[in-house]
């Protein structure tokens, strides 16, 4: 018997000016570690001071040191507001 099971492959990018900034591809599901290493080698490098980043609320986004990192860069940090889980507007499904 062989193993259905299959490798996750990942993907993180940045959207800036509508263009897709700093991919980064990786096997496996994504935590606060692998985030915070694509964050200083990936997309830290490609900002400037003043600018602002904007993430959800997934938990590995809510790491104290990634707020700091940015800071030290010249950057804020936003969250983007909560919503409801059932939210219609956010939902393909709900229209």
């Amino acid at each position: 018997m062989t193993d259905s099971r299959r490798e996750r492959i990942s993907f993180i990018a940045a959207l800036h000016q509508r263009q897709m900034i700093a991919p980064m591809v990786f096997t496996g599901h994504c935590n606060r570690s692998v985030f915070t290493a694509w964050l200083e080698r990936f997309l830290l490098p490609l900002l400037q001071p003043g600018q602002t980043v904007i993430f959800d609320n997934a938990r590995f986004h809510q790491a104290p040191t990634l707020a700091t990192t940015l800071a030290n860069a010249g950057c804020a940090l936003r969250y983007l507001a909560r919503t409801p889980q059932t939210s219609t507007r956010l939902s393909i499904i709900g229209r």
